[in-house]
């Protein structure tokens, strides 16, 4: 199950990533809580851990923007997630004894739709 948190994370680094969320822009708790009905205390950690990723800046009395180089260090964060995970799914598949070949065809099934 994935936390409400790491929902909101993925939701803004999508947003930067597909450019909806440009360099610059402002990111409001106000409009989050609307979005996604979360808590403030669970916002602001998704914040905060945005602004730790280096996604995120903060300035006093304007609140939180994207960062410089956001674009960027999120795409990477992404293909490096990607990577991370391609060891495990490779071990289940084994175990489950699904052959190579058809492994890969479920990852080029996935990636056309």
């Amino acid at each position: 199950m994935t936390l409400k948190r790491d929902q909101i994370i993925q939701g803004i680094q999508n947003r930067i990533i597909t450019g909806d969320l440009p360099e610059g822009s402002r990111v409001l708790a106000q409009k989050i809580a609307k979005e996604t009905s979360a808590n403030p205390k669970t916002i602001g950690e998704a914040l905060r851990l945005l602004l730790d990723q280096g996604l995120l800046k903060c300035q006093s009395g304007i609140g939180y923007s994207v960062a410089a180089g956001a674009r960027e260090r999120a795409e990477q964060a992404r293909v490096d997630n990607i990577c991370a995970a391609v060891p495990d799914l490779v071990a289940q598949a084994k175990i489950v004894g699904l052959e190579e070949i058809n492994f890969v065809n479920l990852v080029k099934n996935a990636y056309r739709n």
